[in-house]
């Protein structure tokens, strides 16, 4: 069982990230492809919050409401040509995602 530290908190190195809308469940809106409901912008940007919500009960109705917005620092959305890519990458020992790669080496900015 893992510990848990009671006072650490994470460090944010990014201010960008991908929202994504979460179930009381912890369950994540998408599709059965595995693709789900998302938007890129500043962390906890309202505007973004507020449109992650209305499309999520446009998609599912009113119990939509029961969930509320998951933000994911440093994260970016992909195209599912450039995640097919990422796994045939994966599958053949090559490093996966070339601009993560490039950002943690410090090529590319945060």
């Amino acid at each position: 069982m893992p510990m848990r530290l009671k006072r650490a908190t994470p460090i944010i190195e990014d201010d960008f990230g991908v929202c994504l809308w979460r179930m009381p469940d912890g369950a994540v809106l998408g599709d059965e492809e595995g693709r789900f409901l998302s938007m890129t912008g500043m962390l906890d940007d309202p505007i973004v919050e507020a449109k992650m919500k209305k499309s999520a009960v446009y998609w599912i109705g009113d119990e939509a409401l029961l969930g509320e917005p998951f933000w994911v620092p440093g994260s970016r959305q992909v195209s599912d040509s450039e995640a097919d890519d990422q796994m045939e990458n994966l599958l053949s020992g090559k490093t996966p995602d070339e601009v993560q790669s490039m950002k943690q080496r410090g090529l590319l900015g945060p």
